[in-house]
């Protein structure tokens, strides 16, 4: 998959628990899970939630 590179601004307190999740889950799972696999977890989530394919 080709991926997009961005720039982008995020709530400080919102970004800081989802890089905790992300040291947590990697604990969790013994595998690196980083900020950005999350990120986008949440996306694809937005776009079943909403209907729209993801191709």
């Amino acid at each position: 998959m080709a991926r997009k590179s961005i720039n982008t601004t995020l709530d400080e307190k919102l970004y800081n628990k989802i890089r905790v999740l992300a040291l947590q889950q990697s604990i969790e799972k013994n595998a690196k899970i980083n900020v950005n696999d999350l990120l986008e977890e949440g996306m694809r989530y937005l776009l079943h939630k909403y209907g729209v394919p993801e191709d």
